[in-house]
């Protein structure tokens, strides 16, 4: 019996799966100057994006890949990722609840990043979604 995937489901998997890609595209070129670049032409700058790039896109590729075949472990991931993101994100801010409530552009990102991870928690934690990865 093959499952039923819901359009939210294939939605989120593709949307990861383009941004897992384009941080792979940001990837490769800083390898390149990693390996083949002098150490004026930032090396060491190019590993560190390659790394900090890299890694999450990669993770993402292979998160994406697995919701989208309705595997558990696709699904699993989507719980405990953002999890983790969250802690770091609210480790960013110093610990402090105020910190989140002042109005601070920098911390814009951080605070719409937490809504969307909340949101995929909520989304991957509904019975209906639940069923079709079993």
């Amino acid at each position: 019996m093959e499952k039923k995937r819901s359009f939210g489901i294939t939605i989120i998997s593709r949307l990861e799966m383009v941004f897992g890609l384009l941080g792979l595209f940001i990837v490769f070129p800083c390898l390149l100057i990693f390996l083949f670049g002098s150490e004026s032409d930032g090396r060491v700058d190019a590993l560190a994006i390659a790394l900090t790039w890299g890694i999450p896109s990669f993770t993402l590729l292979i998160m994406s890949e697995l919701t989208f075949r309705l595997k558990p472990a696709g699904r699993i991931m989507h719980l405990v990722i953002p999890i983790i993101l969250i802690i770091l994100f609210s480790l960013q801010f110093s610990g402090s609840i105020y910190s989140l409530l002042l109005p601070d552009f920098d911390k814009l990102p951080f605070v719409v990043a937490i809504c969307l991870l909340l949101f995929l928690i909520y989304f991957f934690t509904r019975p209906k979604v639940k069923e079709q990865f079993k």
